[in-house]
């Protein structure tokens, strides 16, 4: 079993709302590649990079299938400002 990423990446994880999280599945290449791969892309694209955290997991489907690497992203929730 493998599993996809259909589309961009890099719109997914840009479209990413506060607190909300993605799997990003590694497939054929390294896991130090693809965090190296996303930590770039805050700063590609104009937006600060302590926004957003990385966490390794690996995907376990059931007893039958090999666990599968993926790199799980969220986007820290905006900060509520207290009201004056």
């Amino acid at each position: 079993m493998n599993l996809v990423f259909h589309g961009s990446k890099t719109d997914a994880l840009i479209g990413l709302a506060a607190g909300a999280s993605i799997l990003i599945p590694c497939g054929p290449r390294s896991v130090q590649s693809v965090q190296s791969t996303i930590a770039s892309l805050p700063a590609k694209r104009g937006l600060p990079a302590g926004e957003f955290t990385q966490r390794k997991a690996l995907l376990v489907v059931d007893e039958t299938v090999m666990p599968m690497p993926v790199i799980i992203v969220t986007r820290r929730p905006h900060a509520v400002l207290p009201a004056r």
